[in-house]
């Protein structure tokens, strides 16, 4: 993967490294990172979620440069399906994957993307050949990474006016936010298998919403200003809460940023009083076996422990800093009144 890309980013390496080093050292199981520099299995495991990671960062970053472009609405989705086939492992080499007309198609609007493509297959082939993830185990995390590219427009919305439909930009979001991208790569390295009796559970249904509409919200503070800044350059609409926000309430960006906030701790307060009271209820999972209830509270303690590693790697990463702004946490106690 390193020949592949020699030369290609365009961006800062060193930042991206970085970047990207913390994202696998946070959001990832403490197992491996307690044992990482001795074990011959946990140490690829981190190397590998490096390099997942900055290749989704740089792709990202391609597709989104895309917006307003009459190309972007299918380079998006065209992504997104690719990727989605590239996770169920249906491709052995590049020569299978260059007869693919998706990828095809791709390489034709946006030639830029073939080697980091090439670059993401060699991160799927060491999935299936050296951690024996198998197609099933990985069917979650194919939805995520095609949800995560082509959700990021709506049936070819130029303006992008579908970020002004409330419920719809909402449910797009808790998508392409890139959540499941992130948890459900390193529960699939670890090892920790969800069935489909587990995941259509009301309660953890829920919990997983919760998850992925406090993921986006705290990007979107972390990402406020920088993104500000860009529209008033570019004058491109920005899928961010606290600027849509600004345009659909006609408020300024001060009044703006505290009701996400506001918008955020409420809904993190709800995921931790609900896996309070979830933990509390023994009765509650009456219709699952014991195997399967181990793995309900295992799998909601890694989007957890996402979660809380996700506001420490917002402060941490170079991609979400700016050199004027700083951050204030208040403490706060649960409680059984709370």
């Amino acid at each position: 993967m390193n020949a592949r890309l020699a030369g290609k980013w365009k961006g800062d390496p060193l930042l991206l490294l970085k970047d990207t080093a913390w994202m696998a050292t946070y959001c990832c199981a403490s197992s491996w990172r307690e044992i990482a520099l001795g074990d011959e299995e946990a140490f690829p495991k981190l190397v590998l979620c490096t390099a997942y990671f900055g290749l989704i960062y740089i792709l990202d970053d391609i597709v989104e440069g895309l917006a307003g472009d009459p190309g972007h609405a299918a380079v998006a989705k065209n992504f997104g399906r690719l990727l989605y086939k590239m996770f169920l492992f249906e491709f052995e080499s590049t020569e299978s994957l260059r007869l693919e007309a998706r990828f095809q198609s791709l390489v034709a609007n946006a030639p830029n993307m073939q080697d980091y493509i090439f670059s993401m297959l060699d991160i799927t082939l060491e999935m299936m050949e050296r951690f024996k993830v198998t197609a099933s185990q990985s069917l979650y995390l194919a939805r995520g990474v095609r949800h995560f590219f082509e959700l990021q427009t709506w049936f070819g919305s130029k303006d992008m006016s579908h970020f002004y439909n409330p419920a719809l930009r909402h449910e797009l979001r808790t998508y392409s936010i890139g959540f499941d991208v992130v948890v459900e790569f390193w529960m699939v390295l670890d090892g920790i298998v969800i069935s489909p009796k587990v995941r259509e559970n009301f309660y953890w249904k829920r919990q997983y919403e919760a998850a992925r509409t406090t993921g986006y919200l705290l990007n979107d503070i972390f990402s406020a200003k920088k993104e500000f800044e860009e529209k008033a350059e570019t004058g491109n609409p920005m899928d961010n809460a606290v600027l849509i926000c600004m345009d659909v309430e006609k408020v300024s960006f001060e009044e703006a940023l505290p009701r996400v906030i506001q918008q955020h701790n409420k809904k993190l307060l709800e995921f931790v009083k609900d896996m309070k009271c979830m933990n509390a209820d023994s009765d509650l999972l009456f219709d699952l076996n014991e195997q399967e209830k181990a793995v309900f509270f295992q799998s909601l303690e890694c989007l957890g422990i996402t979660l809380s590693h996700l506001v420490q790697l917002h402060i941490l990463m170079g991609r979400y800093k700016i050199d004027d702004v700083t951050y204030t946490f208040e403490p706060y106690t649960l409680n059984d009144s709370s």
